[in-house]
């Protein structure tokens, strides 16, 4: 039974087995099939692609052959522009000016086998080289024994090397001159026992005469600037300098290879210099006045010149030169100081002055010049010829002549007849000078009426007062002494006629106090005359002495620091003098109540001040008047005989100011060059 169960059991499990087996059967059945389509769709893709493919094949082989047939038709047109361009290569290689193209080839024994050899070879190297092989030795033989050994070497690299070969030879020629050729070569199709040389050569002797040429001249210029007194230095686009000279460098220390912005030259002046390139890089060339600081903190002007380097317009650096006009510039200063004196002194002189030519045409005039002659404008030419009298003009420009070329000064006094009909006496002074690059004559005029006047009431001023003294040296002997030599002799004869000796010494006492009183009378008129107390004792003293007198008159103060010193006797003549015609003046006119007196001497002046504080007057006016300024005259007379300075400084109700400065060291040396 178990058995039986254990068999059903088993069965079963077969049939349940076989169960799977039959679904994975049909299962692989239906994967079979699947795979079956999949590859017979594969197999029918293939082949559709292969029928594809070989239509392409049979297209391409199609274009393949029109390809060949082009490329035949291009070999054959090719072929035939190749031999054109052989052609044409051999006719630009003969005609090559100064230069020949050659292709040779060398074996291991360097024999050479002419491939090609333009027209000009062998008139360039004097060497045929088509007739011999031998011809090589004797080409060889022709280089200069100088550049023979540099040939072998290089050659002897450019074979081992492959490499360009480059050289410049100088030739032997017959008229022992020096050719010069330059050859560059490459080697092609190269074996193991030849070499094919293919290369141009040229004729370089013009160029080499040309360069050197050019180095001789630069080497000129060079020496030309490195010689030149002035700031010269060149820098390139990128800044850098290349040139300087020597005054260069000690302006700025050494700036070769050295951009501005790195060099030693001052900060301002650095900037100057940036600033003008700048402006040169707008195309403006700089040509102005600067002011430059070099390394030692000098600062001067300069002349700054910059412009620009051009090759083919292209700026390719900057030339800068700076010439010092530091000293132009102070005697330019100097100059214009002087001429902006000259004009100041001539357009403000009192005097009349012109400049005129040696004809007597008047080229420059001053204001003054113009009141002179009474003219209103400058219409016209003038000249002096219009001005002099007919008898005078002849004289006057013979002496013209004289003082040309000459530094002589003229002096002529004549008369100018004025452009209003007014007859002027003149003072000419005339000097020749150098105006405007040509010779000229400067004038200087004065009309000297009120001197002719002046002159002439000095000389009646002089007459009357010798007059007035002869009167008063008359009237006072006469109501002096006159009375007392009458009474003289009268007491002389009464003595005479006596004989009692009690009268005799009576008259006798009488005649002697008679000679007394008469010395005494005398001494004061000769003291009057000629003071001894300024002879004897000096300034101060006679100072001292007049004004003692005039003190029960008016209140005077004096103030002095010469008590001791003595001066030229001149010099203290004319002060005394001075000094009186100013009391009596003051005594006279002033109704002044008090006189201040100064006498002082310091650094080799002689200052005497006198004030008062009376009514005063117009100087202008007095000194213009005829009697009443006569004592003005006579003061001013005294102190020009002195060449002294003056001041007379007086107004109506406002007193008078007198001031005398005397350089006395001055008045010595003319003293003693007189004696």
């Amino acid at each position: 039974m178990k058995e039986q169960q254990d068999l059903l059991a088993h069965i079963k499990k077969i049939e349940q087995e076989n169960i799977l087996l039959k679904k994975k059967l049909a299962t692989n059945q239906q994967k079979s099939q699947d795979y079956k389509k999949s590859v017979a769709g594969l197999v029918l893709k293939r082949t559709q692609e292969l029928e594809e493919m070989n239509v392409d094949l049979q297209s391409a082989k199609h274009e393949l052959e029109k390809y060949k047939n082009h490329l035949e038709d291009v070999i054959r047109e090719r072929t035939i522009d190749l031999k054109f361009s052989e052609q044409r290569f051999i006719s630009v290689s003969d005609s090559l000016t100064g230069g020949a193209i050659f292709e040779i080839k060398l074996d291991k024994y360097d024999t050479p086998q002419i491939g090609y050899l333009s027209k000009s070879f062998s008139d360039i190297v004097n060497v045929n080289l088509k007739n011999s092989t031998n011809e090589l030795e004797s080409f060889t033989r022709k280089i200069h024994p100088e550049d023979l050994q540099t040939f072998q070497e290089k050659f002897s690299i450019s074979k081992k090397t492959k490499s360009l070969f480059d050289i410049e030879i100088r030739l032997l020629t017959p008229h022992k001159s020096n050719k010069y050729i330059h050859i560059r070569a490459n080697a092609i199709d190269i074996s193991a026992t030849s070499a094919t040389w293919v290369g141009i050569l040229f004729d370089t002797t013009e160029k080499n005469k040309f360069q050197k040429e050019i180095q001789e001249r630069e080497a000129i210029l060079n020496a030309i600037i490195e010689t030149i007194p002035y700031d010269f230095w060149a820098i390139d686009k990128n800044g850098t300098c290349f040139l300087q000279n020597q005054a260069s460098k000690k302006l700025w220390g050494n700036i070769r290879e050295q951009t501005l912005q790195k060099s030693n030259i001052p900060k301002k002046s650095k900037n100057l210099f940036v600033k003008k390139i700048q402006n040169v890089k707008k195309n403006k060339i700089i040509n102005q006045e600067t002011i430059l600081e070099d390394i030692y903190g000098n600062i001067r002007d300069y002349q700054t010149l910059i412009a620009p380097i051009l090759l083919e317009n292209d700026i390719r650096g900057y030339l800068c030169f700076n010439i010092d006009i530091t000293d132009r510039k102070q005697e330019e200063k100097a100059r214009i100081q002087n001429e902006q004196k000259f004009r100041n002194i001539f357009d403000n002189s009192t005097d009349a002055i012109i400049i005129q030519s040696h004809y007597g045409d008047v080229i420059e005039m001053n204001e003054e010049f113009k009141k002179l002659v009474s003219l209103s404008e400058k219409s016209e030419t003038i000249c002096l010829n219009q001005l002099l009298e007919k008898k005078e003009k002849s004289e006057f420009f013979q002496k013209i002549k004289l003082i040309q070329n000459t530094h002589q000064i003229f002096i002529f006094e004549t008369n100018f007849i004025t452009y209003s009909k007014d007859t002027i006496p003149v003072e000419i002074k005339s000097k020749e000078i150098e105006y405007l690059d040509s010779k000229a004559i400067l004038s200087l005029i004065r009309n000297t009426t009120y001197r002719k006047k002046f002159e002439r009431q000095l000389v009646n001023t002089i007459i009357e007062t010798e007059e007035k003294e002869r009167a008063r040296l008359a009237s006072d002997l006469h109501d002096d002494i006159g009375p007392i030599l009458s009474s003289m002799k009268m007491l002389t004869g009464l003595l005479k006629d006596s004989t009692n000796t009690e009268t005799i010494h009576t008259i006798s006492n009488q005649i002697y106090d008679l000679v007394t009183e008469s010395l005494r009378s005398l001494r004061e008129t000769s003291n009057s005359l000629s003071p001894h107390v300024l002879k004897n004792y000096g300034i101060i003293a006679a100072t001292r002495n007049i004004i003692q007198s005039y003190r029960q008159v008016i209140e005077i103060s004096i103030d002095t620091n010469c008590e001791n010193e003595r001066f030229d006797s001149t010099i203290e003549i004319i002060y005394y003098r001075v000094l009186r015609e100013l009391l009596t003046n003051t005594i006279k006119h002033a109704k002044a109540t008090k006189i201040n007196i100064s006498l002082l001497y310091s650094n080799d002046i002689l200052t005497f001040t006198y004030k008062d504080n009376g009514i005063g007057f117009n100087v202008n006016e007095k000194t213009q008047q005829n009697a009443s300024g006569m004592g003005l005259y006579n003061i001013i007379n005294r102190i020009n005989s002195l060449e002294a300075k003056y001041t007379i400084n007086s107004a109506i109700y406002n007193g008078f100011l007198f001031i005398l400065e005397t350089n006395i060291a001055e008045q010595n040396i003319k003293a003693h060059g007189k004696n």
